[in-house]
């Protein structure tokens, strides 16, 4: 059975050359005795599909320990920072506590291509993805991004460095499985 943080990666970008940022931070409910960042606050940057699978049991035992697991939206080259922006995947909508009359206005405008159910059941992450063989300028994805606020969306997560929550692993503010 194929881990859900590898469908995730495989469904936002399954071109040859791609590879993703994955990041971790302690993510503990408010007054949990936190760890020392050091041992949480981990960067992995430039993983093919094969380095995230070798690297599932690690993200595993980082999340036991009160790590939340990202993923930057975007590819770059390197340490995720818009400088190092080197394409733009697609859009993103991060829609935390957006009641259904909302997400059901969004997906009528235009049908998100991934869907992820975040940490509850009013919690989303919203993602449409560039066509093959087409691109997006960083301002122009920025700017759909900073659209999506009207309907709920994040105003926080609206950069092209962006990281929002990697499926497969415990939400550890409310230890549910994003």
């Amino acid at each position: 059975m194929t881990h859900p943080a590898i469908k995730f990666l495989n469904m936002l970008d399954r071109s040859p050359d791609a590879t993703f940022n994955i990041e971790c931070y302690t993510d503990l409910p408010k007054g949990a005795q936190k760890p020392q960042s050091g041992a949480i606050a981990k960067r992995f940057p430039d993983l093919t599909i094969a380095d995230a699978e070798e690297l599932l049991p690690r993200l595993h035992v980082l999340n036991a320990r009160g790590a939340g697991i990202f993923v930057a939206v975007n590819q770059f080259n390197g340490q995720r920072g818009k400088i190092n922006l080197s394409r733009v995947r697609g859009v993103h909508a991060d829609l935390d506590g957006v009641d259904q009359h909302a997400l059901d206005t969004i997906r009528a405008i235009l049908q998100p291509t991934i869907e992820v159910q975040s940490s509850g059941p009013m919690n989303w992450h919203f993602y449409w993805l560039v066509a093959d063989g087409q691109s997006l300028e960083a301002a122009d994805a920025e700017s759909i991004n900073r659209s999506l606020v009207q309907f709920g969306a994040d105003p926080a997560a609206i950069d092209t460095s962006r990281l929002l929550r990697l499926p497969g692993f415990l939400h550890m503010k409310n230890r549910e499985v994003a």
